[in-house]
């Protein structure tokens, strides 16, 4: 037999066992990643089911009573509480390291708040400290209906000053100036609220079908018995002299700036 005609069958062969073993290697992890995907995708469509499809009967609706107290502080009371707490507009990102390396400003981790699309995920200490009280009193009335995953969603926190001017060319309806400038204001969404999964809007086209299906789930009433509960909270605060907010309706969100330190 011809030792080179062997010689190639050999190393056909071991091409070809090579090969076979390279599909099955890409075989696996496209297997891999599609299990994955789909229980991403499972999880994001069945929380509509079981959250909050716990029965939310024993939360009241939003009010148009709450919706005025919500709106008794406007802007102008909002830029005077700013002025009068002695912290200034926080001009860049350059100012951003700066507080960030003295400890003067804290990043929000997600966990019982959660982030929408926020571009500076930062606030000074004692705001931070009362979205956090904000979360837990959401959390804890949720717990006592038997759900324990519940979370409210911050959807702007800081805003530098040469953010702000960005936003406004990109915005009529941005003001001037705005207490998010100087890290003591956040805005909570009164339409979208947490958990995890999905809490914000996919890119990918796959994963924003599983995203549709879970809202188109969702019951109605879900979200203004939520959207009543947070603002139960946030009227109770502003009681107590720690926060102003405004009830907002060109976006869906409940401005709120921070006033005093948490006892």
């Amino acid at each position: 037999m011809n030792p080179a005609l062997v010689g190639r069958v050999f190393f056909v062969c071991n091409a070809w066992g090579d090969m076979r073993r390279f599909f099955h290697f890409v075989i696996f992890i496209f297997c891999l990643f599609m299990i994955m995907e789909l229980s991403w995708g499972l999880s994001v469509w069945l929380e509509a089911g079981r959250w909050p499809g716990t029965d939310l009967s024993g939360l009241s609706l939003f009010t148009t009573e709450q919706a005025r107290e919500l709106r008794t502080y406007l802007n102008d009371e909002h830029l005077s509480a700013v002025d009068n707490s002695g912290f200034t507009s926080i001009a860049d990102d350059t100012e951003v390291d700066d507080l960030l390396d003295s400890g003067k400003l804290k990043r929000i981790i997600p966990g019982l708040v959660g982030l929408r699309d926020v571009s500076y995920p930062y606030l000074r200490t004692d705001a931070y400290f009362e979205a956090d009280l904000i979360a837990r009193l959401f959390y804890e009335r949720l717990q006592e209906m038997g759900i324990s995953n519940g979370r409210i969603l911050i959807s702007s926190a800081l805003r530098t000053m040469e953010f702000q001017e960005r936003l406004r060319g990109e915005n009529d309806n941005a003001t001037v100036r705005s207490s998010h400038t100087s890290g003591l204001a956040f805005d909570l969404h009164y339409e979208r609220f947490g958990p995890g999964a999905g809490d914000n809007k996919p890119e990918i086209p796959w994963r924003k079908w599983w995203w549709n299906e879970r809202e188109r789930r969702r019951r109605p009433d879900d979200a203004q018995r939520l959207k009543g509960l947070l603002a139960s909270i946030l009227i109770r605060e502003q009681a107590l002299g720690r926060i102003l907010v405004i009830y907002e309706e060109e976006q869906p969100v409940f401005h709120v700036t921070v006033l005093a330190p948490l006892d």
